[in-house]
């Protein structure tokens, strides 16, 4: 027998899957948001079932399904656009709707899959020395990839006049922690050591990301300031980056898990997946984040790190995490949880913008961030989109998008003027 709740969220999943929804001008925000909230929290109460049941693995596989339906030829350019979540373009759809956008593969590894993706407008296609935007993909280090964000990527490319770079990074559970920070580094490092093979302007590189890719982003800015001291990026933008897996007791974690789109149990699978990818420990992993505290367990070897940056006072009815010394190592890695990087490390930041989704469950965590960042020194600016959720960015380009937020195109807008402004 099916357990309750399975059933209808089955039924909206599928729906939102098979049929695309367009806003409607006279809906208030609030019914727009309750929209997108149901669809995409159906999906992930359904992708949570499917592993309790499974594992990760297959949950993650059906995840990608319901998210990222493909087109197929016979799609006409509005069925494209208007495609229920991610968007994935065919080579050839993508040349058809972006006359003006060219596309280059640039393999860096024997691995086919890992590659650099650049766009730009062929107008200043062999133009050298132009500004440049490395922009991670989110996806909770799990789902997502760059041709999901084509339609994003180039229209930045096409309205501003600036190169787009993304990586397409190994993910989890196949490729768990550091794969995806280790490729955005090399990918970065590349690029800056080839900056005038690639016509890029080697002193106009910024780096952006949402969600998972805002982490990587904000990992990546430091630890190649680490390696290449001289070197300078233009500026960083995160896009409600994910800061860190030690708690989910934080008050933004209560108050925006009903309202917002992004859950608690994906937000415990993404970051399992990511510590200990394919592997037992993965799924025991999960079940202990829901009933214990992997931040008490921290705090019994790091109280001060504990202290410093969550509140213990959160975790006062939670019995520590069953974690051996090596886990709790892999959690308190800055690359892990960047929240944790000392100060040190955060004046290295390059000028950054950060911005932040009202409703998002996340909230907290780049609010200590921007506070630990502006306390270190670093050039930071916070801005919070107002009824925003989580993962707006990413829905820009299609029409359930627009379900969200009704102000999704000015705060996404804000974000690419603000990419624009650091790369003059």
């Amino acid at each position: 027998m099916l357990k309750k709740g399975l059933l209808p969220a089955i039924f909206v999943a599928l729906f939102a899957y098979k049929f695309h929804f367009r806003p409607v001008d006279h809906a208030p925000d609030y019914l727009r948001r309750a929209v997108a909230h149901n669809i995409w929290n159906s999906i992930f109460f359904l992708t949570e079932k499917i592993r309790s049941v499974t594992s990760s693995k297959m949950a993650i596989g059906f995840m990608n399904k319901a998210m990222m339906p493909t087109p197929t030829n016979e799609n006409t350019i509005e069925d494209i656009i208007a495609i229920t979540g991610f968007q994935i373009f065919e080579t050839d759809i993508l040349y058809s709707i972006f006359f003006e956008i060219v596309l280059d593969l640039l393999p860096l590894s024997d691995n086919d899959d890992y590659k650099i993706h650049f766009w730009r407008r062929k107008d200043l296609a062999n133009k050298p020395y132009q500004p440049t935007v490395i922009f991670f993909h989110g996806g909770g280090f799990i789902v997502g990839d760059v041709p999901s964000a084509s339609a994003f990527y180039s229209s930045i490319a096409a309205d501003k006049g600036i190169t787009v770079a993304s990586v397409e990074y190994r993910l989890a559970p196949k490729f768990p922690f550091p794969a995806p920070s280790d490729d955005c580094f090399s990918a970065t490092e590349y690029i800056i050591n080839n900056a005038e093979d690639l016509n890029v302007d080697r002193e106009k590189i910024v780096l952006a990301g949402d969600s998972a890719g805002g982490e990587l982003a904000i990992v990546t800015a430091i630890e190649i300031k680490y390696k290449m001291e001289d070197f300078n990026f233009a500026g960083l933008v995160p896009v409600y980056p994910c800061m860190q897996f030690l708690t989910h007791r934080m008050q933004s974690f209560e108050e925006n898990e009903s309202t917002g789109v992004l859950t608690k149990d994906f937000w415990r699978m993404a970051g399992a997946n990511h510590a200990f990818g394919i592997s037992s420990k993965t799924d025991e992993i999960i079940e202990e984040m829901k009933t214990k505290s992997v931040f008490k367990r921290v705090a019994e070897i790091y109280p001060d790190i504990a202290e410093r940056f969550l509140g213990a006072e959160n975790e006062g009815d939670l019995e520590p995490a069953d974690l051996s010394d090596e886990d709790v190592e892999l959690f308190i890695d800055p690359k892990f949880s960047p929240l944790l990087y000392s100060d040190e490390a955060l004046f290295k930041l390059p000028t950054t913008h950060l911005f932040t989704a009202e409703i998002d469950i996340l909230f907290d965590d780049q609010r200590l961030f921007h506070e630990a960042a502006s306390e270190a020194g670093a050039n930071i600016k916070w801005k919070v989109w107002k009824g925003a959720a989580h993962c707006e960015q990413s829905f820009s380009t299609n029409a359930i998008g627009k379900t969200i937020a009704p102000s999704i195109d000015e705060h996404v807008d804000e974000m690419i003027n603000s990419i624009a402004d650091l790369l003059k």
